[in-house]
């Protein structure tokens, strides 16, 4: 394999004026447009035209409740820090106690758990009826199946994710079985929260059943394989292996398991890794290991064994992992 160079890439966000910043919100939702690079190829349309004058005359219809909410969604999604988020989504549930989407929001940038997961459950109790006729999903039904589909299974995860940050595996465990029994292609990747609930409740027997059911061998297979084959079986080697399999196969878990918030990574992947999101899978590899690494030290002393074995230049030797 050919040694991966990386370089620091770095997201330039669009500038704009307070003044242009609302009028391409509510653009936005007056077209039901989903990012803004959607909008700026709507305005392309207009090249040679007066933009500002279009904007306004769509902008002339005054905004309902509802549209309004959904703009404070956008402007708390575009907000940076918590406490500016959670003002404008308690404003756009103020103006519709019914936004699912406002509520799942109001869980992500709650840092109380128990706030979270009751910020989910509202949710969840607002989809449910329009989704359950839908229920289980099967591929044939995709097409017909109301958009709130996709937000309540991210609920549901959402819920088993943040039960697991507070220690309520069983929780987890239910919620995760719940998703995949209505949702068996499992697009929201639910079955590694439920091995790690396992893993972390100690149930490793089912953990490995879960596993093996994963169709894709990636990363993060190969490092639930690591961990389980050092728990349940005791095969230090075999769990050594697994670790730098899944450190071959995404190269950059070691930073974010070092906390690290800036990654240097190039444009052009393996083809192996090619329609994958190596920095978002890193990330999430590494929140799930952290919790593992507090229960099991041992697992910890052979993940890091296997980084010292790929890592150049170290001054360590072999006499600092006795195992």
């Amino acid at each position: 394999m050919a040694e991966r160079k990386f370089r620091r890439t770095k997201y330039r966000r669009p500038k704009f004026n307070n003044d242009d910043l609302l009028l391409t919100v509510r653009l936005m939702l007056q077209y039901r447009f989903q990012d803004i690079d959607e909008v700026m190829d709507y305005m392309t349309h207009f090249e040679g035209k007066n933009i500002r004058e279009e904007i306004e005359r769509i902008l002339a219809k005054p905004p309902t409740d509802t549209e309004r909410a959904e703009m404070l969604i956008i402007k708390a999604m575009i907000s940076s820090g918590d406490h500016a988020k959670k003002r404008f989504l308690t404003e756009a549930i103020a103006l519709n106690p019914a936004s699912a989407l406002a509520f799942n929001a109001l869980g992500e940038v709650s840092t109380d758990h128990s706030d979270a997961i009751a910020a989910y459950r509202r949710a969840e109790e607002i989809l449910t009826p329009t989704v359950t006729p839908y229920l289980p999903i099967r591929t044939a039904a995709i097409p017909k199946a109301p958009a709130e589909l996709g937000l309540w299974f991210k609920v549901l995860y959402n819920i088993a994710m943040v039960s697991r940050y507070a220690g309520q595996y069983d929780e987890t465990i239910s919620t995760v079985k719940r998703l995949l029994a209505n949702n068996p292609t499992d697009d929201v990747g639910a079955s590694a929260e439920l091995i790690g609930a396992f893993i972390l409740k100690g149930q490793l027997r089912e953990a490995n059943v879960v596993l093996e059911t994963l169709a894709e061998h990636d990363a993060l297979y190969y490092m639930l394989d690591g961990v389980i084959l050092c728990l349940l079986n005791n095969d230090n080697k075999k769990a050594r292996a697994s670790f730098v399999q899944a450190l071959f196969k995404n190269p950059l878990i070691p930073f974010f398991v070092q906390g690290s918030n800036t990654v240097d990574f190039e444009d052009e992947t393996d083809d192996d890794n090619e329609q994958l999101n190596l920095p978002g899978q890193a990330s999430y590899i590494a929140d799930l290991l952290g919790d593992i690494f507090l229960k099991y030290t041992a697992v910890e002393e052979h993940y890091r064994y296997a980084v010292f074995m790929l890592t150049k230049n170290s001054n360590k030797s072999d006499d600092d992992y006795p195992f």
